[in-house]
């Protein structure tokens, strides 16, 4: 008899790292310098936020690689939510799926964990890391552990 499974704690986990990560990178709060704050796309003094006009090269790579992290993330979640609702149907669940939100999931990460390295690397003078750049490592975390989740509940159900 085969074994059940469902992917529904996958797809939490990796929607909650998701929605972290995403909610991380648009947030100013990455790191802080007495009463401003700055991320990854603007700077703000108390309440005022101003965009970045240029850039430095290093700040321009984290960006991309959030970015390219965030749309890997949204893939591995696309093929979770896939395999689930072929479950769902009662359709068999697809191996190669799962092994594509294996591989999204960790390309997220590393991208996620690359953004996170190269911005303590550089932004770390003279301020503190505050609480997005922290969210944006959690969420990279979650996504990873529930693409490992799905392929493992995928693979256990025999499919």
């Amino acid at each position: 008899m085969e074994e059940q499974g469902t992917l529904a704690p996958a797809i939490f986990v990796m929607g909650m790292g998701f929605l972290i990560h995403t909610i991380a990178m648009a947030t100013p709060y990455w790191v802080q310098m007495g009463m401003a704050n700055a991320g990854l796309w603007a700077s703000c003094v108390l309440e005022t936020c101003v965009a970045y006009v240029e850039k430095p090269d290093w700040m321009m790579a984290c960006e991309a690689f959030s970015v390219v992290g965030t749309i890997f993330g949204a893939g591995a979640l696309a093929f979770t939510t896939v395999n689930f609702c072929n479950d769902c149907f009662r359709r068999p669940q697809n191996a190669r799926l799962a092994g594509f939100l294996l591989g999204s999931s960790i390309l997220a990460f590393a991208c996620i964990m690359t953004c996170i390295g190269i911005f303590a690397g550089y932004a770390n003078y003279g301020s503190s890391l505050s609480f997005s750049f922290y969210m944006s490592s959690c969420g990279g975390v979650l996504m990873v552990m529930g693409g490992i989740m799905g392929y493992v509940i995928v693979r256990r159900c025999g499919y």
